[in-house]
């Protein structure tokens, strides 16, 4: 397990802190809604180890997804490739950050979860 570079732990804490000022800032409203303005998040590239060499993850993207599931699930929480729906329906947000159901082949959306096989 290899632990992160300080430049790495810089860059994430540079973006939480613009984050949280943007947060503070919010509208009531937009943040009622969910309208939350996200910024971009840090760029990984040009990461340098704490030696002054380039520092470098072998986690693959796959790896990553499985990680990130296991994590969000040792946490009681839902990971959203799991969601157990009916074949042809599909979960998605809106703008907002509100969850709603479709179906590839119908074209039908619906804000309630679909029942069924």
């Amino acid at each position: 397990n290899t632990s992160l570079p300080v430049d790495h732990v810089l860059r994430l804490a540079s973006y939480v802190e613009r984050e949280k000022e943007m947060v503070m800032s919010l509208d009531d409203d937009l943040w009622n809604e969910g309208r939350i303005p996200w910024g971009d998040p840090p760029s990984w590239k040009n990461v340098m180890a704490d030696d002054g060499s380039r520092f470098s993850d072998d986690e693959t993207p796959d790896e990553a997804v499985r990680r990130q599931r296991d994590e969000i699930e040792g946490q009681g929480g839902v990971f959203l490739d799991d969601v157990d729906l009916p074949e042809g329906w599909n979960l998605a947000l809106t703008d907002a950050g509100k969850v709603y159901y479709w179906n590839q082949e119908t074209r039908e959306t619906r804000w309630d979860k679909p029942e069924g096989p």
